[in-house]
């Protein structure tokens, strides 16, 4: 959520889908969003937040290690 891009709410706010490895947003406009958001949203990257187009991979970068730590904790494991 705070990485997805944020003018009045309605993609951030949108039903989401996720199964077999694929996030799908229900909004139509939410592919040309995650491809080609300029990030002058509230709390866009132009204005020096987080929000912002390609948000999963920018998420993963930023709380990849975390992640993968908090799912191995739950299932019983450990990250390396």
């Amino acid at each position: 959520n705070p990485y997805v891009p944020f003018k009045a709410g309605a993609l951030k706010d949108t039903q989401v889908t996720i199964s077999n490895g694929k996030i799908e947003y229900k909004a139509p406009y939410a592919s040309r969003q995650y491809y080609s958001n300029s990030g002058n949203g509230k709390q866009g990257t132009n204005k020096g937040g987080i929000r912002g187009k390609r948000w999963t991979e920018r998420m993963w970068a930023d709380k990849g290690r975390e992640i993968v730590k908090s799912v191995a904790v739950f299932v019983g494991g450990r990250s390396r």
